[in-house]
């Protein structure tokens, strides 16, 4: 099942499929084993957390990132939203334990499609967490476009989950 915002319509355009992602980007599989820790300062969210988490770069230094409202064209996923709603997969641990919520994720695209410092502002459970993450971090994007030149923006986008 997903939540969308907005009612279809003959147009889609980038903000609405934007603003729809939330509720589209839901499927099935993504399993996570859980973690032991002999260190008793640390939650096994966090562990969950680190031992499934993808890795990042920093955004470059001397990058301008732009935000939403100041580029062109945001980034897309290559080969469209479709492409991205495709690769989400409900984790299965996830369905069973009836984790929902919604996931919110902040990221820069660089002029050459990398995603650079992902990072969960609104966290449901650590494996949904995750399986956004994932995939953010391996589709391939098209980057965002000023003054029609590719370059570094920010994106946040919600995906919300539910059984």
């Amino acid at each position: 099942m997903f939540n969308c915002p907005h009612p279809p319509t003959h147009s889609f355009s980038a903000p609405y499929l934007s603003s729809c992602v939330a509720g589209l980007l839901v499927s099935g599989f993504l399993l996570l084993a859980a973690c032991t820790s002999t260190d008793p300062q640390t939650s096994s969210h966090e562990q969950l957390a680190a031992a499934t988490a993808p890795p990042t770069e920093p955004v470059p230094e001397e990058a301008e990132v732009l935000n939403r409202d100041e580029v062109d064209q945001e980034p897309l996923p290559a080969g469209g939203m479709m492409a991205l709603y495709e690769e989400v997969r409900y984790p299965d641990e996830a369905r069973r334990n009836e984790e929902r919520g919604r996931v919110r994720v902040q990221f820069v695209v660089g002029p050459k499609g990398t995603v650079y410092a992902p990072e969960i502002v609104e966290s449901a459970t650590p494996r949904l967490d995750n399986e956004v993450l994932r995939v953010i971090t391996t589709i391939d994007w098209e980057p965002g476009i000023h003054n029609d030149e590719p370059v570094f923006a920010r994106m946040t986008l919600p995906v919300t989950f539910d059984v």
